[in-house]
């Protein structure tokens, strides 16, 4: 099983449902943060992405391709949830220096009104214990009222939360159980402890502008930019191939082979074979035989699948299909910077072959 980053401080923003999973443990050391920005915001995305790290937890709100809101939680110390922009960006710092994983995942428009006012609204009822409260009795009030909120119920035993659009239940959902559903007796199971607590919120009436993710876009694209200028120095493990050019000079004497070609023919062949030697073994046996090419594939198949969790398919079959030759296997690795991944950034891939390269050099 892939290692799936959990913050060691043990909290989330706030309590998400599971939803329609696009996207699960991308690694962020492959993703390529701007492209995924752009492309939700692009094809009108409902839902939400989630960071996890070692140290941290992140979302980020959707809905119809705007960037609602971004939550972060970072620091060992309780109630030090930032939002905004201070959170976009740093969520875009974790991800840039690849820590941890995200997850891409699909919501309806009315649960992801309900989590955004569960993140920005401010308590119309708070600090209700469930002892004293009949739940059924307060929801039908809500509903009267047509709320469009949340409730929020917290025990020992997890957190609850019930969303509703204008008075209509529109999901709940248990931390315990993430799994939507139509009905709320698993979130009001909850107050079944006379020490948990409610709070209700409802819809803030202004509204908030969506967060501008454009400044991250541009960071990344100018980023990008930069590390595609260094890409070039790459090509040089094909440096191989240079030292034969030199030895073209050495053609000149061809040209009297017409004229003379008993005294220079003497002197060419000698010439011409050595050209033809240097390309010929190293490409097609170059050791072959001494080397477990299924081996050396399966290894650098198990470095994609490391590198690339779910997303490492296409470089697995390309690996997978080459000729088991030095040749074949190069040829493979040259492939891989230039497949499409989604979300996966080319000099990424770049980094990967070149890691490719050097472990295959180290078998011969």
């Amino acid at each position: 099983m892939k290692h799936r980053p959990q913050p060691k401080h043990g909290r989330e923003p706030i309590p998400v449902p599971a939803g329609q999973i696009l996207y699960d443990s991308l690694k962020t050391s492959f993703v390529d943060f701007a492209r995924l920005l752009t492309t939700l915001e692009r094809e009108g995305y409902t839902g939400y992405v989630r960071l996890l790290t070692d140290d941290a937890a992140g979302l980020i709100l959707f809905r119809e391709g705007s960037a609602l809101e971004c939550l972060y939680d970072g620091a060992a110390d309780a109630g030090s949830l930032v939002l905004g922009k201070q959170a976009l960006q740093e969520f875009n710092d974790d991800v840039t220096a690849g820590h941890g994983v995200l997850d891409v995942v699909g919501l309806s428009p009315e649960l992801i009104d309900g989590l955004y006012e569960l993140t920005v609204s401010r308590p119309m009822y708070t600090e209700l214990y469930a002892g004293w409260v009949d739940m059924k009795a307060l929801l039908n009030f809500l509903s009267e009222r047509k709320l469009s909120g949340s409730v929020m119920i917290r025990s020992n035993a997890g957190t609850g939360v019930i969303i509703l659009a204008n008075g209509e239940l529109a999901g709940a959902y248990t931390s315990e159980s993430r799994d939507i559903s139509d009905k709320p007796d698993r979130a009001l199971a909850l107050c079944d402890d006379p020490n948990a607590m409610i709070e209700v919120k409802s819809a803030d009436t202004t509204k908030h502008p969506p967060l501008d993710v454009e400044e991250i876009v541009v960071g990344q694209r100018t980023r990008q930019g930069q590390s595609s200028v260094a890409a070039p120095p790459p090509p040089e493990p094909v440096a191989p191939t240079s030292p034969t050019i030199p030895v073209m000079p050495a053609e000149p004497p061809t040209a009297q082979i017409p004229t003379g070609s008993f005294s220079s023919g003497f002197a060419q062949p000698s010439t011409a074979p050595t050209q033809v030697a240097p390309t010929a073994p190293p490409r097609s046996g170059g050791g072959g035989p001494q080397l477990d090419w299924a081996a050396i594939t399966a290894e650098l198949q198990a470095m994609a699948e490391d590198a690339l969790g779910n997303r490492a398919r296409k470089v697995k079959d390309i690996l997978g299909a080459a000729d088991p030759s030095l040749a074949g296997i190069e040829a493979a690795i040259d492939q891989i910077p230039s497949i499409s991944l989604l979300f996966v950034d080319s000099s990424r891939l770049e980094q990967l072959a070149q890691e490719m390269r050097a472990r295959l050099k180290s078998h011969l």
